[in-house]
């Protein structure tokens, strides 16, 4: 997955955490399945982030 598609990815899930907290709760099993997927998807990008700056690093 491509750096933007990620920061796409998880740009439409903050929102949809931010929507879903405001209308049903934020201990709502949904708004918590969605801040689960959330911090998922940013911990996969930084740790590609991290593998890009080693390999640059190895060069």
């Amino acid at each position: 997955m491509t750096t933007s598609t990620c920061i796409t990815k998880i740009e439409k899930l903050r929102l949809d955490l931010i929507e879903t907290g405001l209308k049903k709760g934020l201990t709502h099993p949904e708004t918590i399945r969605l801040s689960q997927r959330l911090d998922l998807a940013m911990n996969n990008y930084l740790k590609n982030s991290d593998q890009s700056i080693v390999m640059s690093n190895a060069r």
